[in-house]
């Protein structure tokens, strides 16, 4: 069952009377934009919204032979939840482009080219940015030291157990940090 789901479940379960779908997004507004933001149209959000909640209300109130407060209108909080996920794919192409310049630039220091050109290195891929990656970010974080530790590891976890993304959230995350301090940094 999704957390969609049981969220408008519990909320059916905590309402004693009047239940509405329109009530359940206006009181889980968040939630309802990370669900519908998958959707490629309003009317396909809408629908699959609806279903959720007409299958939540039959197994919460089974005697019930109508299903009553269906109707929603996701017209602004879909257009709020498309331009959501539009900012997070393009912070995520940001974020690629910064670790492909990271990348580069410590494989080109840890091959001995301290800091050299590209073309020396194993990746030569051409994002367009010629931008410096500097070593530490502002607020003191040295990158390319956290970036080869956590490869290291990272490494050394593969080879011994494989890598796990349940298992290994933390160092995913960290590596997540370390694009993000970067992506900050050339984004100022």
């Amino acid at each position: 069952m999704s957390s969609i789901s049981r969220s408008i479940g519990d909320y059916l379960k905590e309402t004693k009377s009047r239940a509405s779908l329109a009530q359940f997004v206006d009181g889980n507004k968040e939630q309802t934009k990370l669900f519908i933001r998958q959707f490629d149209s309003e009317t396909q959000a809408t629908n699959n919204l609806v279903n959720k909640y007409a299958a939540q209300f039959k197994t919460t109130y089974p005697a019930r032979k109508r299903v009553t407060g269906k109707q929603v209108n996701l017209g602004i909080i879909y257009a709020e939840a498309r331009v959501e996920r539009s900012i997070q794919i393009e912070s995520y192409k940001a974020l690629e482009t910064g670790v492909s310049v990271a990348g580069r630039g410590t494989r080109g220091r840890i091959s001995g080219n301290n800091g050299g050109s590209v073309e020396d290195t194993e990746d030569t891929e051409d994002t367009g940015d010629t931008e410096e990656v500097p070593e530490k970010a502002s607020n003191g974080y040295n990158i390319i030291e956290g970036f080869n530790v956590f490869r290291e590891e990272a490494r050394t976890l593969a080879e011994s157990q494989g890598l796990f993304i349940n298992g290994n959230l933390q160092q995913l995350l960290q590596v997540y940090e370390v694009g993000e301090s970067i992506t900050r940094h050339i984004v100022t």
